[in-house]
């Protein structure tokens, strides 16, 4: 394979000249000759063109690792974000649940105050039927003993 240097000094002068040994035509030969310059120089890249390719890709790295090195930041920034948002809101359910489960509290609290008062509620009329139940033992004894006795 041939080095761009070898490439970019295609001799059209000795091509004509060889093509006109052939039996050529000058015109035809300087035509042929032409068109194949064109043919090889048209697509073929010098070393220029490399260089400022390899400039461009070099810029577009960079601009690439810039962007890249933003967007990590946002994104770092956007989870620090997202933490302490986070955070806020276990925070607050936290003072939600302690505040739901101190009015439980209060509540189970008054229901067994409640539950309590009506024990001595029953407590005091089991009492009080004992002792009519008693009275009227007594008083039933009372009787038959005054019957019996009598």
């Amino acid at each position: 394979m041939k080095d761009q240097m070898s490439v970019a000094t295609f001799d059209t002068l000795a091509a004509v000249r060889n093509l006109e040994k052939a039996g050529m035509g000058t015109s035809q030969a300087e035509a042929v000759t032409e068109t194949i310059r064109i043919a090889v120089f048209q697509g073929v890249a010098t070393k220029e063109d490399i260089g400022e390719l390899r400039g461009e890709i070099g810029e577009l790295r960079a601009e690439l690792k810039k962007d890249i090195a933003e967007l990590r930041t946002e994104m770092k920034a956007d989870i620090g974000d997202l933490r302490a948002e986070m955070k806020a809101d276990i925070a607050e359910l936290r003072t939600e649940m302690k505040a739901d489960i101190g009015d439980l509290r209060a509540e189970m609290k008054a229901d067994i105050g409640d539950l309590r008062a009506e024990m001595e509620k029953v407590r005091a009329d089991l009492t009080w039927r004992m002792v009519m139940a008693m009275g009227g033992l007594l008083a039933i004894f009372t009787a038959l003993d005054r019957f019996f006795l009598s």
